[in-house]
């Protein structure tokens, strides 16, 4: 995949992280303040306004952190890889995630053959899954499901799947969903709309990984999202080096 040119993000790092710790405070203060207008306010219009804005102010917040993300792995630092419980691994993104899956009244379902160890930066990969699982909240019919499956092929290779029960992805927009800037879907109805840059960012990391992210289905029925992660993990049982 090819990386960004310094021209687009001319800054230092140093710089973007600074820049970043300092426009968290004010924003999470506000996301506090709205939601607790939020709770007092009575009136279904007012709550709407309420909601919007809130909702427009976690996408700033997340437009800020992906930015980080991307100005960090242009610096081309090595990976820290460690062995990790993949269940836990999911478990803990789930949590982080409870309010907009709760929300929606989303059941999301867990499919593992057996538990693994899975060998990845943690940092890292958490992105990904958390860009993976927000897409498909965003698009998912209230009262849905969001399918988790994780299988081990050939001894030693990690396939992992996410699948929604959203309206799919127009065909138009199937070979440009990991594009910088590119939303997955065409309907401006989403309750959290995303910033454009998850899954180019989400390609970005599991190349790093040595891996492959793909768009495997997507039609009126919902979509398929791939991660392959080759040599990467092992039964759990098995001692880990």
């Amino acid at each position: 995949m090819k990386k960004n040119s310094k021209e687009e993000f001319p800054l230092g790092l140093d710089f973007f992280s600074l820049f970043v710790h300092e426009l968290k405070s004010p924003l999470m203060s506000l996301n506090f303040q709205l939601e607790n207008l939020d709770s007092r306010l009575k009136e279904k219009e007012s709550k709407a306004i309420i909601r919007k804005m809130n909702n427009d102010l976690i996408r700033l917040f997340q437009f800020v952190e992906d930015s980080l993300n991307m100005k960090e792995l242009e610096q081309d630092f090595p990976l820290n890889l460690n062995w990790y419980t993949w269940s836990d691994f999911l478990k803990s993104i789930q949590e982080e995630m409870s309010e907009w899956i709760s929300r929606k009244k989303i059941k999301v379902v867990n499919i593992e053959s057996f538990p693994l160890k899975v060998h990845m930066d943690s940092k890292w990969m958490r992105i990904v899954l958390k860009n993976l699982l927000l897409n498909a909240i965003q698009h998912s019919p209230k009262n849905s499901t969001i399918q988790l499956q994780t299988k081990m092929k050939n001894n030693q290779d990690l396939f992992f799947s996410i699948k929604d029960e959203g309206a799919g992805i127009p065909e138009n927009l199937k070979n440009k969903i990991f594009h910088r800037f590119q939303s997955t879907r065409s309907s401006g109805n989403s309750e959290l709309k995303g910033t454009g840059l998850g899954l180019y960012l989400s390609k970005w990391i599991v190349e790093k990984h040595g891996g492959n992210i793909e768009l495997l289905s997507s039609n009126h029925s919902g979509s398929v999202f791939g991660i392959t992660l080759s040599k990467a993990c092992k039964e759990l049982l098995e001692k880990a080096s």
